[in-house]
């Protein structure tokens, strides 16, 4: 991709209203050096240096997006706890519009990531997954607010929010709007719950898990693509890239290599700026490619992290 093209796609970024629907939490991290093993078991002792929080799970796709200057909302579910807290305030520092329901006996997620220098060592989740019992205070929030967005992101990470039912439901509304719905699906529904998305972007377990549903042994974007009625396809597959189709032909859309430190919260990037980009009018192929370029940017930082624009740029120079 030449670099002023990625600069006009860019721009369009600050004009965009995006909503995401999805399982929220907070990613904790507890970092420090390990010298020695403890006495009381064959474990590490871990001399914690310092500690963070960020908006984690879905949460992180709107974070990448406020970070892009897209402006931005956040529909999700979370606990009336502690973590409550937390979560107000991270939104409110990432200047994320806080559409979240609060719901009684249910934990706010948390996933703690323990880190010996730059390596994970343990990880310790405090969730609840039971299905939400708001689907209507859903409905009714989402019907509200919903003609001055200029897409909708559906996360679907199988904690409990986004239900069968309320799935349903929600893509219905969007379609009868003609909205453009981006959907990074569960594994926890079938290929058939997602139908009515305009771009759908599983990865390649999560497509590996459809095609056998489906009665199927080898993956085939096309046929995934056709039982869902999507006009366009993302498939990413690790360091082999983005497989993508629109029409009919199908393209892979390389990475850029680069040292990694941690993957998690990549998809989230590349989902942020692969819907972004196709809104603002760039082809899925270019869409990709600023997609994979944002993903190189974020693996090379220590937990789930975002990405700005002068970032891409620059990492796109370091590569042309």
């Amino acid at each position: 991709m030449k670099l002023d093209r990625a600069e006009e796609i860019l721009s369009n970024f600050e004009k965009l209203n995006i909503l995401v629907i999805g399982d929220i939490g907070i990613d904790k991290y507890t970092q420090g050096e390990v010298k020695r093993i403890s006495p009381e078991a064959p474990v590490p002792i871990l001399n914690v240096d310092k500690e963070w929080d960020k908006l984690g799970l879905a949460a992180n796709v709107a974070e990448n997006l406020a970070t892009l200057k897209v402006k931005v909302s956040m529909m999700g579910l979370a606990g009336d706890d502690e973590s409550l807290e937390v979560l107000n305030h991270l939104f409110e520092k990432s200047s994320i519009e806080n559409l979240t329901l609060i719901e009684q006996k249910r934990k706010t997620t948390v996933k703690q990531r323990v880190l010996a220098g730059n390596q994970q060592i343990c990880r310790v989740d405090f969730e609840d997954t039971f299905p939400t019992k708001q689907t209507q205070e859903l409905l009714a929030k989402l019907e509200k607010s919903l003609d001055k967005y200029d897409g909708i992101i559906l996360q679907d990470y199988g904690k409990g929010y986004l239900t069968k039912e309320s799935l349903e439901l929600i893509l219905k509304l969007l379609n009868s709007k003609n909205k453009f719905i981006a959907i990074d699906p569960s594994v926890t529904k079938e290929l058939s719950d997602y139908k009515g998305a305009t771009l759908f972007k599983p990865n390649f377990k999560e497509a590996t898990f459809f095609t056998r549903a489906l009665g199927q042994h080898e993956v085939s974007i096309k046929d995934l693509q056709g039982n869902l009625g999507a006009k366009f396809f993302s498939m990413t597959k690790g360091s082999e890239g983005m497989f993508v189709r629109s029409d009919s032909e199908i393209s892979q859309v390389k990475t850029f290599s680069r040292e990694v430190f941690d993957v998690s919260g990549a998809g989230d990037t590349a989902l942020a700026v692969l819907t972004c980009s196709l809104i603002s009018g760039a082809s899925l192929v270019e869409s990709a490619s600023l997609a994979n370029l944002a993903s190189g940017v974020v693996v090379g930082k220590v937990g789930t992290a975002t990405v700005n624009q002068e970032e891409i740029l620059e990492y796109l120079k370091v590569n042309l």
